[in-house]
């Protein structure tokens, strides 16, 4: 087992991308940029309480050129704490305790793009859309 782990690796060495196309990873363009949607400027899409109610903040990113979005990657993270960011999707699952039952519902970050533009949404699983979402950080990474 260990020499074909050891064959299998060492083909995979001798055969990886080379050259100076960008393929070997050197020279790869990439961008980053940290956003931070404020809770006031987040939009209700629906009406409060509806099925399929959510919220979205659109988000300008001019840096997100037509040649970045057909040939490029785009990696969004909702940023948790200073050493701490989670790849979008991210679904946190959360409750409350109310003293007599147990409240339980999902909170979904996503992201969709298009040419210099992002669309953040948060939706809920319960949609209890009442209150507009805390203030979040995402990080915004373009590769092409």
């Amino acid at each position: 087992m260990k020499k074909i782990l050891f064959i299998l690796l060492t083909a995979i060495t001798l055969v990886s991308c080379t050259g100076e196309d960008g393929r070997d990873g050197r020279d790869a363009n990439f961008f980053t940029k940290t956003v931070t949607i404020k809770s006031e400027d987040w939009v209700l899409s629906g009406t409060p309480g509806s099925l399929s109610s959510n919220y979205y903040a659109d988000v300008h990113i001019p840096e997100l050129t037509y040649s970045v979005y057909d040939y490029g990657a785009v990696v969004a993270y909702l940023i948790v704490d200073d050493d701490v960011k989670n790849v979008m999707p991210f679904v946190l699952h959360k409750g409350i305790w109310t003293g007599t039952e147990a409240v339980l519902w999902t909170q979904t970050y996503d992201y969709e793009i298009e040419p210099n533009w992002m669309r953040f949404y948060v939706t809920y699983s319960d949609f209890d859309t009442y209150q507009k979402p805390d203030t979040e950080s995402f990080q915004i990474v373009l590769m092409w």
